[in-house]
C-alpha cells in the first residue's frame, strides 16, 4: 500500500545531490499526478500552469492555493521562480488516435514550443514530457522526429520509450511515450529505462465499496449482450464467477481484461468489474486509485468533485508510479560517486533510528495500522493475538546489522520472529549495507575453509595487505580488476562455489537471531512509511542469489545482487579495511511489494 506524504523538502537549492532540494514546475498539470510523483521523490514544487478550470479546481482541492502560472504559451519566464526540472503532459488530443490528430495544425499541438522556450529561457536541468503513443507515428513519424529535434537543439540529451503503466507496478495498460531530457554535460552514467516490475493485483485498487452496482436484467444491457457482436460469444454466468475480471462495454462489442484494467480515458465510461459475482461500475475514486494517487486525494476528491469529472480528469492524468521511477532514473545518471557515498553514510545513519520506529509501530500494534498489516503479512490471525512486544537486539558473533525481534503473545504460546529492516533512501537507488566485517573475522566465524590464496587477495582487495604492483588506482589497496588474474580467478571460483552460504550468512545470519523475515520500507526522514514491503528470508535469499559472480566495471565484486567491496571511509580508522556486503533496498521493494 502507498501513501501520499506532501514533500517536507529543504529549501535550500542542493546542486546533483539527489532529489531532496531540487524544484520543479508543474506545467499542463490537470489534476498534478506528475505532481504527486515528484514530491514523493523528495522534490519541491514552486508553481504549476494550467488553463482548464475544472482541473484547476482539483488541483487546489489537492495541494492548497498555490500559484498558477496560467497558459504556458503567454508565461513571461522572467517572472518564474527558479526551478530544476520541467514537467509537461501537454496536450495529446491533436496527436491521439481518439482525437482528430491534426498534430501541429491545432494549437494544442504547437504546446511544445512554449516547453522549448521554457526550457531555453530558464536553463532548466531536467525535464519529463508525457503524451499519447500515438505521437510516436503521427504523420509517418515526421512529428515525432520534429519534437526530438526540437528538444535535442535545445542542448539536452533526450531519452523517450514508451511505457506502460503495468511496467511500473500499476494494474493498467496504459501506454504512454515518455520524453526524459538531461542538460547536455550533467550526466555522470548513461541514462537507463526502468526496468519493468509486474503489477499489483487489481483487488488492491478496486476497493470503493460505494461503486455502483449494475443491474444486468436491465433491458439496455440485455440488448448489448444480445447484439450481433456479443450473441453466443459471450457467458455472462462464467464471467461474473471470476473477480475481478474487468468488462470493456465498448461500443458494439464486449470485451474481457483477467489481470488488468484497460485504459482509463477521458471520455470512457463503460468499465465495470466483477466483485462478488457482481458486475460494478468503475468509479472515480478507483480511477485515480489506477493512476497511483493515494488514496487520500482519492477520497478528498470524492467528497468533492462530481463522479463523471473525476474520471475524465483521471483519465487525463499522468499515472505516478511511472514518473517517480523516471525521476529516480534520472537522479541515477547525473548523481556522482561521491553523492552515492553521501547517500549511503546518511541511510546508514538513519538506518538504526528506523528500526526503532518499527519497534514502535509492533509495540502499538493495536492502533497502528502498518502493525497490523506487517502481522497480517506474517500470517498472523490478529484476532487470536493478545500482546505485541518488540526490541531492537544485537549480537556481533552472529552478525553485524541490528534485528528487531518481535513476540507476538497468544493465550497459551510465545512467538517469536527476527525481522531485518532495511531502509529505502529517498532517491530509491542508495546501497544499503547487509554486513561488514574484517577478513580474520569471517573466516574465525563463519569461512574457516577459505582458501589462504582468497584470504590473501581479499586483504589486498580491502587494504589488509600493500598491493603487490605499482600501478594501482589507490596506493592503499587493490581493486579486484588489479589483482593478478590467478589470484582473481580463485576469488571468484570460490565465491561462486559457496554463493548461497555466503549469501545467507551476510543477509539472514546464524543461530538465534537468524532473521526469518525482511522489512523493506521508504521512510522520509522524521516522517511516515510511505512504502513498504515484507518477504520471507528465504524468498529474499533466493532474490538475491539470482545472477552470477563476477568482477564489476569499478573493480567490486558483484555477487548475485549483493554488491561486495572495502567498507572505506570511517575517517581512515581501521574499519575502513572491513569488507562489507550491499544491496539496493529499492530493488527488494520492487520485487515484493506486489506480493
Amino acid at each position: 500500500m502507498i501513501f501520499f506524504l506532501k514533500s517536507a523538502c529543504s529549501r535550500k537549492n542542493v546542486y546533483l545531490c539527489g532529489m531532496k532540494g531540487l524544484k520543479f514546475i508543474d506545467f499542463c498539470a490537470g489534476i498534478g499526478g506528475g505532481r504527486v510523483a515528484l514530491e514523493r521523490s523528495g522534490m519541491e514544487c514552486v508553481g504549476f500552469s494550467e488553463i482548464d478550470k475544472n482541473a484547476i479546481s482539483t488541483y487546489k482541492l489537492f495541494f492548497g492555493e498555490e500559484e498558477n502560472f496560467g497558459d504556458l504559451n503567454d508565461i513571461d519566464t522572467s517572472k518564474l521562480p527558479e526551478f530544476d526540472l520541467l514537467i509537461a503532459g501537454f496536450p495529446c488530443q491533436s496527436f491521439s488516435i481518439v482525437g482528430k490528430r491534426k498534430g501541429f495544425d491545432d494549437n494544442r499541438g504547437l504546446v511544445i514550443y512554449g516547453i522549448e522556450r521554457i526550457l531555453r529561457e530558464c536553463n532548466v536541468k531536467y525535464f519529463i514530457l508525457e503524451n499519447v503513443k500515438g505521437l510516436v507515428n503521427h504523420d509517418k513519424g515526421r512529428t515525432f522526429e520534429k519534437i526530438l529535434t526540437l528538444l535535442n537543439d535545445a542542448g539536452y540529451d533526450v531519452y523517450h520509450r514508451v511505457i506502460s503503466s503495468t511496467e511500473c507496478g500499476i494494474p493498467q495498460i496504459r501506454e504512454r511515450i515518455y520524453f526524459v531530457g538531461i542538460k547536455r554535460g550533467l550526466q555522470r552514467r548513461p541514462f537507463k529505462f526502468p526496468r519493468p516490475i509486474n503489477p499489483r493485483p487489481l483487488s488492491e485498487f478496486l476497493i470503493d465499496e460505494d461503486a455502483e452496482i449494475l443491474d444486468i436484467g436491465n433491458a439496455t444491457f440485455q440488448r448489448y449482450l444480445d447484439n450481433k457482436y456479443n450473441a453466443d460469444r459471450i457467458d455472462l454466468n462464467y464471467i461474473l464467477s471470476h473477480d475481478y475480471w474487468v468488462v470493456d462495454t465498448r461500443q458494439s462489442d464486449l470485451r474481457v481484461q483477467k489481470h488488468f484494467c484497460p485504459t482509463i480515458r477521458a471520455g470512457r465510461q463503460g468499465l465495470l468489474y466483477v466483485k462478488n459475482g457482481q458486475l460494478r461500475v468503475l468509479s472515480g475514486k478507483e480511477s485515480l486509485l489506477l493512476q497511483g494517487f493515494p488514496k487520500e486525494l482519492a477520497e478528498r476528491a470524492v467528497c468533492s468533485v462530481a463522479e463523471s469529472r473525476i474520471k475524465m480528469q483521471a483519465g487525463n492524468a499522468m499515472t505516478v508510479a511511472v514518473v517517480e521511477r523516471l525521476a529516480h532514473q534520472i537522479m541515477e545518471a547525473v548523481s556522482d560517486n561521491n553523492d552515492l557515498v553521501e547517500l549511503g553514510s546518511q541511510t546508514a545513519k538513519r538506518g538504526f533510528s528506523t528500526e526503532r520506529w518499527v519497534v514502535e509501530q509492533f509495540n502499538t500494534w493495536q492502533v497502528s495500522d502498518l502493525a497490523r498489516r506487517w502481522l497480517i503479512s506474517m500470517e498472523y490471525n490478529l484476532a487470536e493475538i493478545e500482546s505485541v512486544r518488540a526490541a531492537v537486539v544485537r549480537n556481533k558473533d552472529c552478525k553485524t546489522d541490528v534485528t528487531v525481534e518481535v513476540r507476538v503473545y497468544f493465550k497459551d504460546v510465545v512467538d517469536v520472529q527476527n525481522i531485518q529492516v532495511k531502509l529505502v533512501s529517498g532517491r530509491g537507488r542508495g546501497f544499503n549495507q547487509v554486513d561488514k566485517r574484517r577478513i580474520a573475522t569471517y573466516c574465525e566465524k563463519l569461512w574457516q575453509d577459505m582458501p589462504d590464496d582468497v584470504v590473501k587477495g581479499l586483504e589486498y582487495f580491502c587494504g589488509e595487505r600493500r598491493p603487490c604492483r605499482r600501478l594501482v588506482r589507490d596506493s592503499r589497496r587493490m581493486f579486484m580488476d588489479e589483482l593478478p588474474a590467478k589470484l582473481r580467478r580463485q576469488i571468484l571460483e570460490w565465491f561462486t562455489a559457496n554463493k548461497q552460504l555466503i549469501v545467507s550468512d551476510v543477509v539472514k545470519g546464524r543461530g538465534r537471531l537468524a532473521a526469518e523475515w525482511v522489512l523493506v520500507v521508504r521512510r522520509p526522514k522524521g516522517g511516515c512509511c510511505s512504502e513498504w514491503a515484507i518477504a520471507n528470508i528465504n524468498q529474499l535469499l533466493s532474490f538475491l542469489c539470482e545472477g552470477g559472480v563476477e568482477v564489476t566495471s569499478r573493480g567490486n565484486l558483484q555477487l548475485g545482487r549483493l554488491t561486495v567491496q572495502r567498507k572505506g571511509g570511517d575517517a581512515g580508522r581501521e574499519t575502513a579495511r572491513s569488507l562489507q556486503f550491499k544491496l539496493h533496498p529499492g530493488d527488494v521493494l520492487d520485487r515484493f511489494r506486489e506480493e
